[in-house]
């Protein structure tokens, strides 16, 4: 039978091989540091909750093996909740709104301006994204994003503030170009 890890080991093997663990997480995200960084922010949380519980650290045989194993599954969590969120812009993209009989330009107006906002939402990184599709698209809260992509209230407002200042040039460049004639008025 394999030597018990004491309390404090699984601590002690994240502080000697962060760096190691750190690298793991950007080739699991293909290098995104933004995730990368969160990711390593959620397992500290984990590994200072496993602190706490004396039963569940003790049944900790290789800390590295745990570590690296919590980093590879909080990675394929962000990857699932990626490719959520890249389906539910497709799909809200692709939903007529209802309302009045829209003016006959009205139609290609919409379309040029959906190309706008998916080419602008394209060239976000994933963690802005999420949070751009989460509130914008779907209407979530800003609690119901922090509690789903597993961040802070904080954090969610900020990403959001980020990817609208990123989103900015390329809308305005659209508006821009309608206000010169460049397209249906």
């Amino acid at each position: 039978d394999a030597p018990v890890v004491v309390r404090g080991a699984v601590l002690r093997a994240w502080e000697l091989d962060q760096n190691y663990f750190y690298r793991l997480c950007l080739g699991w995200t293909d290098g995104n540091v933004s995730d990368a960084e969160d990711i390593m922010g959620q397992a500290w949380v984990k590994i200072l909750e496993l602190e706490l519980e004396l039963e569940a650290a003790r049944s900790i045989r290789n800390p590295r093996s745990w570590i690296s194993r919590v980093l590879r599954n909080l990675c394929i969590d962000r990857g699932r909740a990626y490719k959520r969120t890249q389906t539910l812009v497709r799909e809200e993209l692709a939903v007529p709104t209802p309302g009045p009989t829209p003016a006959p330009d009205a139609d290609l107006v919409r379309e040029q301006l959906a190309a706008a906002l998916a080419s602008a939402l394209g060239r976000l990184p994933d963690s802005l994204r999420e949070v751009v599709v989460l509130r914008l698209i779907r209407e979530c809260s800003y609690e119901e994003i922090g509690r789903l992509l597993d961040i802070s209230v904080p954090n969610a407002r900020k990403r959001l503030q980020q990817a609208r200042a990123l989103m900015r040039p390329d809308l305005a460049e659209f508006w821009a170009a309608r206000s010169r004639g460049c397209g249906p008025h």
